[in-house]
């Protein structure tokens, strides 16, 4: 994988926000999956994009990686305290729902849908990645209903900073 750069810092009205830079196109499905692994028991989570449908597949398939890497981790574990946790955060993990149709999408732990969907219907949950290429006033209104801490991520690629 590429390399990243994180920075996080204090947002309006108490969000936190985090710049996550891409070098490529094919890290961001790997990169959602993990970071969706640490923040998922956080609570609901939505995801803008320009294309729902397929990054919806595409990040489930590393979700599923994650998975089976956390059963697989779970199964070489000795410490019985240990691998119960990590048998309830599995069971969480297999739990949760994800949708890009917008009927499905208010009842979905993980929502994918574009900048004008949850224009029209503003994400309520802990944690939004934003994909796509998003204005200041367009990032106000999408975060407008997010709760005080809650995690704002702004996902650029590189070939997207350089035309910028």
């Amino acid at each position: 994988m590429g390399k990243r750069q994180h920075t996080r810092r204090r947002w309006v009205d108490d969000l936190y926000v985090e710049r996550l830079s891409l070098n490529g196109a094919d890290s961001l499905p790997w990169d959602l999956a993990h970071h969706m692994y640490a923040r998922s028991m956080c609570g609901r989570i939505a995801v803008v994009t320009d294309k729902p449908a397929e990054l919806m597949s595409d990040t489930l398939k590393q979700w599923r990686k994650v998975l089976r890497q956390a059963q697989k981790e779970r199964s070489d574990l000795r410490n019985i305290t240990h691998m119960l946790e990590l048998s309830n955060e599995i069971a969480f993990m297999q739990g949760l729902s994800f949708a890009a149709i917008p009927a499905e999408l208010l009842d979905s732990s993980v929502s994918f849908g574009t900048v004008e969907h949850h224009i029209q219907h503003p994400p309520v949950c802990n944690t939004l990645y934003v994909t796509s290429r998003v204005d200041y006033a367009i990032t106000a209104r999408l975060t407008r209903f997010l709760p005080c801490g809650a995690l704002v991520t702004l996902i650029t690629h590189k070939q997207q900073c350089e035309d910028a």
